[in-house]
């Protein structure tokens, strides 16, 4: 019927039916559209008892329903490089059989199945206890005769769930009956709701309450606590089931999206360099992944995210959080007291101030001050420039812990001072200053007066 709605953590994606349109042992059912890694569902009734039916190496049997004039039976498959369809056989005699299968995107392929049976009017799929949030429920049913209206109105076939699909294969006593619907429960540990399915006449019907359980995307970083000045964070997301068992087999783009008021300066970089730099990271799993995917993440300002994962039109909310916090600037004097006609040693060292270690990656000009506007330097740090009014700048590069991240200067200034305070800023988009919070990682600088010392060398003149 279709189509099915999206935005879902388990999606239907199509469905095909069909039967053999005479009394045959076996038909080729078509295999609706689909992606590696979706979950092929193949729900088959045949019209005989005790009937065992079968589909080809790959497919999973649920469990057999056979019963009297009817037989029934579900498979399952993870959609792969598949054919234009699969050969549906039974074992016993030629018969009429009618068939579906459906696709299912976001299925992790762990499931629980209850299945019902009797003869009635109104065939009944009873409530099964889901395990996770987000499943989708499955109901199936499979009835003797053509005592079915085949593809009925939209919303009639066992409301008020979401049809699949109705039909019928043969007439008279040599007919079979099926029909689909599906729902979701939001919450793991709820019961399903029921299903009532409508046959035209009481008949014998077995049905079956499926629920699939969803992926999981399980994203984890390495560290909680980074700064905009050390190495890259790793990031790594694993497709998993509900048993935290890697989908190996899983396939199709993921989307990662960071939020927080510094997620558009994100970076992220992976192996296969397919990935944005932007706030959001795309990535296509292949093969060759196995279901991990490893990513570097880095962020120029300081602040706190939290990360989403979007595939196909679901949103997945993670735990994942990380925290980027400033750097500092780091002042030290060789003495800190200088007279006005000597210079001073300055020590400028940029340092992430949480873990208290030095940067290991960052690249900037950074650029001193001071409260006076006045002195001069000179330095050996690259890029140095001494500058007006007390100003230069310099250079700072270091890249995976290779580099320096720290200059020295030497401070001249003829003026008697007590109080000189130098001040940093950096052209890199940080933000980064000095510290401003621990007095002694910015301590202020003395110029005092010089003097005239007048020595002699003996005790007397003569």
């Amino acid at each position: 019927l279709g189509p099915y709605p999206a935005g879902q953590s388990i999606e239907l994606i199509a469905c095909t039916d069909g039967g053999p349109g005479t009394n045959l042992q076996t038909y080729d059912l078509p295999v609706p559209a689909g992606a590696q890694g979706d979950l092929l569902v193949a729900v088959i009734s045949a019209d005989s008892n005790n009937e065992v039916i079968t589909m080809p190496a790959g497919w999973t049997p649920l469990a057999a329903q056979q019963g009297t004039g009817f037989s029934s039976n579900v498979f399952i498959k993870i959609y792969d490089s598949e054919p234009s369809e699969y050969a549906v056989s039974w074992s016993q005699s030629n018969e009429r059989s009618y068939g579906y299968m459906i696709s299912l995107r976001g299925a992790s392929g762990l499931f629980s199945t209850v299945t019902n049976g009797g003869s009635s009017i109104a065939p009944l799929a009873i409530s099964i206890n889901t395990v996770q949030d987000d499943s989708l429920i499955l109901y199936t049913l499979a009835a003797d005769r053509n005592r079915i209206d085949p593809e009925p109105a939209a919303g009639t076939i066992a409301p008020p769930h979401t049809d699949i699909t109705q039909n019928n294969e043969g007439n008279g006593n040599g007919s079979v009956s099926g029909a689909g619907a599906y729902t979701y429960v939001a919450t793991g540990g709820d019961p399903s709701p029921v299903a009532t399915f409508a046959l035209t006449q009481t008949e014998g019907w077995f049905t079956r309450t499926i629920a699939f359980e969803p992926m999981q995307f399980n994203l984890s970083v390495d560290q909680a606590t980074t700064s905009v000045c050390t190495s890259s964070t790793q990031v790594t997301l694993r497709v998993e089931d509900s048993d935290g068992v890697t989908m190996d087999f899983f396939e199709g783009t993921v989307t990662i999206t960071a939020s927080g008021a510094n997620a558009a300066t994100s970076s992220w970089t992976d192996p296969n360099s397919t990935v944005t730099n932007a706030a959001s990271a795309v990535y296509t799993f292949d093969a060759g992944d196995n279901g991990i995917a490893v990513f570097d993440y880095d962020n120029s300002v300081a602040g706190s995210l939290t990360f989403d994962i979007v595939f196909d039109a679901f949103t997945a909310t993670t735990t994942a959080a990380l925290t980027i916090n400033q750097c500092e600037f780091r002042i030290a004097y060789a003495d800190g007291v200088m007279g006005a006609c000597s210079s001073e040693d300055i020590t400028v060292s940029l340092f992430d101030p949480v873990a208290d270690v030095p940067a290991t990656d960052y690249v900037g000009t950074v650029t001193i001050n001071n409260n006076e506007t006045r002195g001069s330097y000179t330095s050996g740090a690259a890029g140095f420039a001494n500058g007006a009014a007390g100003i230069a700048s310099f250079d700072l590069s270091i890249t995976g812990g290779v580099g320096t991240n720290s200059a020295v200067l030497s401070y001249f200034d003829t003026t008697v001072d007590p109080v000189i305070n130098f001040g940093i800023t950096e052209d890199s988009g940080s933000g980064i200053t000095e510290d401003i919070n621990d007095p002694t990682d910015d301590p202020n600088l003395q110029v005092t007066l010089c003097e005239f010392r007048l020595v002699w060398t003996g005790d007397n003149l003569s």
